[in-house]
């Protein structure tokens, strides 16, 4: 409804016209300043004089300003929730909101009364808050993420190479996930683990067949993502010596895993692996030889960084007789200094053991050193 609808109105008499188009207005639903302009065409800051002259009571629903504006001794009193409001930081769109009134009446209104620095000043004050929210925010969401991620690569350890290789791809993305679950990229890459431990060679086609990927160049895709190529390119099988394979049977009686017998024979840990299950092995030895993690904070951390194996302590030994400082090794070896000083603590047990492990794995009993 306009201020054209109400003055064509033939039972609108001319001789008034001011007080009957806001008795009209009210009487045609206006709820607010903002209706009575708008329905009347008078500007809103002439709306209480013209009430005041015509004798005009507004409803208590109608709201005359949002600033009072009393006057006592040439002040003028501000309304207390324009106070309140400034002083909570709130935006001009947001208190006009609250008086249906636009942005621009209040920002016009603030600076009348000059509150617009205090306005300024509340406001910065809660921007810096909400910036310092979002900043705390962040970094508990990496902290989260950093948890999760070292738990997953804990579990990816012990599962296995292509769980590892599996979680490396999904880490491989920052900003946007793939598009792909899980699941299928494990499966993926269990058949090329398998393949490999068989001597085969597999296209891209192959690799994919049966799962959720429709083109080979996805296959490649993800190997480059993971640092591999397709089987059937430039990729070397590799095969094991026989020494390796009496070295790996010998193993069998052994406390080494898939990762620690790769380091130590210089293989990948899937050959091992797939050696080792032909040879009889049904399961993993521990993982490590003391998890650390549960001393920090008082939890039971995953990171891989508080684990100690043994491939972990002759790495430690070694760099320590090549003349390397203590953290040097630490950064090194991407290890923690909890890790070192139990590793130096119990030098001599484990440097034991590691000889005798040596001793067995190699058939040498000429080694006199925990590491090869």
């Amino acid at each position: 409804m306009t201020i054209n609808y109400l003055q064509n109105r033939k039972d609108v008499p001319t001789k008034k016209p001011k007080h009957i188009l806001l008795e009209k207005a009210r009487e045609a639903g206006a709820r607010s300043i903002e209706d009575l302009c708008m329905m009347t065409g008078f500007p809103m800051h002439a709306i209480n004089a013209y009430c005041k002259r015509l004798g005009i009571t507004l409803p208590t629903t109608i709201q005359t300003d949002v600033f009072v504006e009393t006057s006592q001794n040439n002040r003028k009193f501000q309304n207390p929730e324009i106070v309140q409001y400034i002083r909570e930081g709130l935006s001009l769109a947001k208190i006009a909101d609250k008086f249906s009134l636009s942005r621009e009446r209040i920002r016009q209104k603030i600076i009348e009364n000059g509150q617009y620095h205090e306005w300024k000043h509340y406001r910065t004050l809660i921007k810096q808050k909400e910036q310092a929210q979002i900043i705390t925010k962040n970094a508990f969401l990496k902290q989260v993420h950093s948890l999760i991620s070292n738990s997953l690569e804990s579990l990816c350890a012990q599962e296995g190479w292509a769980y590892q290789k599996t979680s490396e791809y999904f880490n491989s993305f920052c900003n946007s996930g793939p598009i792909l679950s899980f699941g299928v990229v494990l499966s993926l890459l269990q058949r090329y683990e398998n393949a490999i431990g068989n001597d085969q060679k597999l296209s891209l086609r192959q690799l994919r067949e049966g799962l959720d990927i429709k083109y080979d160049a996805t296959v490649s895709d993800i190997l480059k993502r993971i640092n591999l190529g397709p089987m059937n390119g430039s990729l070397k099988m590799v095969r094991i010596t026989k020494e390796t394979k009496e070295s790996l049977k010998r193993a069998l009686e052994l406390p080494l895993t898939n990762q620690d017998l790769g380091y130590f024979l210089g293989i990948p840990d899937y050959v091992a692996k797939y050696t080792l299950r032909k040879l009889g092995r049904t399961a993993q030895p521990k993982q490590f030889i003391i998890h650390l993690g549960e001393h920090v904070n008082g939890l039971k951390l995953a990171d891989p960084k508080y684990a100690l194996t043994y491939r972990a302590a002759s790495q430690i030994y070694e760099a320590k007789d090549l003349g390397f400082k203590k953290d040097e090794i630490i950064k090194l070896l991407s290890t923690s200094e909890l890790v070192f000083d139990y590793a130096m603590l119990h030098e001599r047990e484990l440097s034991g053991s590691l000889v005798s492990i040596l001793k067995t794995l190699q058939n040498n009993p000429s080694i006199s050193e925990p590491y090869t």
